[in-house]
């Protein structure tokens, strides 16, 4: 099934039309930035080179600076909340037990998140540019944008992005989640299970509130919770909704406000009141990116800058209500 989608994802790109389209300095600058990270982790992971592996370090932090100046320039990080989110490096020593005076088990968390594997919408764009195109990730102009095709609906792993979460599978043994929380959307789901194959005797849940941002763009867009059931039987869909995308915004995208409100809603509202201690959230780039910059507050900036794909964080999260 891999193999056939990832030979459509090349039909889609060269049936689409690649003439030049110029636009915004800034959002040209940060489509690139992303594109050029995504081809030198790539090429990282083929090489495994001391210098690629710097490079894609140093292209992470270009990337995470500007995209932090967007989300500071929208008033995200003015914003006051009832509750402070705060997320430190986890180690194994630091095991919860909940007998201590000064933290409540509902109060602080063990959470290890990480981000999906390589996508096929990742190839796509990347595709675009090398071809000689800009991107604009507002445009509705499919000229102007590439992940505005509906062949691209909830884009799903690339073999490379099968092979870095497997990858990722001793790293993920050497943990104990309780609990399993996913984006619906296919990437992600994928990346779980090969990721975290290991750890099927304890619940796995979808959850909408860590899905990638709503809207305009095609690859986040989920097929419907009846499809996603019958591929994934063992996966709990109780809290998804409706059966269509009922979240999805379809003329435009979802503000980093919105955005913002939505993570932290997730957070306090749901994985605060879990009764599990330890659990693993299998996310999305720029929804992962959002929570550790404009809903949390982390210290270690090693902890805030972009996720690589199918790259694991684990922090101890602690929540804290503000008089």
């Amino acid at each position: 099934m891999f193999i056939r989608r990832l030979l459509f994802v090349a039909l889609v790109v060269s049936s689409l039309s690649f003439s030049f389209q110029p636009q915004t300095k800034a959002k040209s600058h940060n489509s690139n930035l992303l594109v050029t990270l995504h081809q030198t982790t790539s090429a990282n992971n083929n090489g495994n080179t001391t210098t690629m592996a710097k490079s894609v370090a140093a292209l992470r932090d270009e990337l995470s600076k500007s995209e932090l100046q967007k989300i500071k320039s929208t008033g995200c990080l003015d914003i006051k909340r009832k509750v402070k989110i705060t997320g430190v490096p986890y180690e194994k020593k630091d095991q919860m037990n909940g007998d201590s005076d000064n933290e409540k088990p509902q109060d602080t968390k063990i959470i290890h998140f990480q981000r999906h594997g390589e996508g096929t919408h990742n190839v796509l764009y990347t595709t675009w540019t090398q071809a000689g195109n800009t991107i604009d990730w507002d445009s509705k102009d499919p000229k102007c944008n590439p992940l505005l095709t509906k062949n691209i609906i909830d884009a799903p792993l690339t073999e490379l992005g099968i092979q870095q979460c497997m990858d990722k599978q001793f790293e993920a043994s050497l943990v104990n989640p309780e609990l399993i929380i996913v984006s619906p959307l296919q990437r992600a789901i994928q990346s779980a299970e090969l990721t975290w194959e290991n750890k099927s005797d304890v619940p796995w849940i979808a959850h909408e509130a860590c899905r990638e941002e709503f809207g305009l763009l095609q690859c986040n867009k989920r097929r419907p919770k009846s499809v996603i059931q019958n591929e994934y039987p063992n996966i709990d869909l109780s809290l998804m909704v409706s059966d269509h995308d009922s979240l999805f915004l379809e003329d435009r995208r979802e503000t980093n406000v919105e955005k913002a409100d939505r993570i932290y809603e997730f957070l306090t509202q749901y994985v605060r009141t879990l009764p599990q201690n330890e659990m693993a959230v299998i996310g999305h780039s720029a929804w992962l990116f959002h929570m550790c910059n404009a809903v949390m507050d982390i210290p270690d900036k090693n902890l805030t800058t972009w996720f690589g794909t199918s790259e694991i964080r684990s922090m101890k999260v602690t929540f804290t209500d503000i008089e």
